[in-house]
């Protein structure tokens, strides 16, 4: 596929399934059986803090890098 790498861009989606705490593993495991040499990103808010629903750390424990997203029009932070 010449994939190096694989992005996760988990939103509010998140958020709202109900059981997104086992959910949000259970993707990464699948993810990570069929690309066991790749490198796993998330990609989510810029501000976590604003998200408490979002399961941070069981996406956390299955991916290599955070790679929050930076919105550049109108961010004056």
């Amino acid at each position: 596929m010449g994939l190096q790498g694989y992005v996760i861009d988990a939103e509010g989606e998140y958020e709202r399934i109900p059981d997104r705490v086992n959910k949000a593993p259970a993707f990464c495991q699948i993810l990570r059986a069929g690309l066991p040499d790749l490198p796993l990103a998330l990609a989510s808010w810029k501000f976590p803090s604003f998200h408490g629903g979002f399961p941070w750390a069981a996406f956390r424990q299955h991916v290599d890098l955070d790679m929050p997203q930076v919105y550049w029009i109108s961010a004056h932070n």
